[in-house]
């Protein structure tokens, strides 16, 4: 039976007392951000839209054999973005379709 997948987002939104938000664009959560109350409105709807499809990914990589792997490329592709130099795009249709990468970049 699959471990259930953790919320991939836990902690990346923090709701102050005033109505603002702390957030974090990166998941280890070193670099801080605020938003403003509307902006913390929008946020938690980002999330609400984005958490079943980063669960998703990342159920996909659970179930494959190769998952762990697959996970590791997607995170090389990520911070590497290997077309950049050559053709001037961050990723190629190719690199999107690695599920690797789509957990990443969700």
């Amino acid at each position: 039976k699959r471990e259930p997948v953790p919320d991939p987002f836990a902690g990346a939104v923090q709701a102050q007392e005033d109505g603002t938000a702390v957030y974090y664009q990166d998941r280890r959560k070193q670099w801080p951000y605020t938003a403003s109350a509307a902006g913390a409105s929008l946020l938690q709807r980002l999330l609400a839209e984005a958490t079943p499809l980063l669960r998703s990914s990342l159920e996909a990589l659970q179930d494959d054999p190769d998952g762990a792997e697959l996970r590791r490329e997607g995170e090389r592709i990520y911070a590497q973005k290997p077309n950049m130099r050559a053709g001037g795009i961050t990723w190629s249709q190719e690199n999107y379709a690695h599920l690797g990468l789509q957990a990443e970049y969700l």
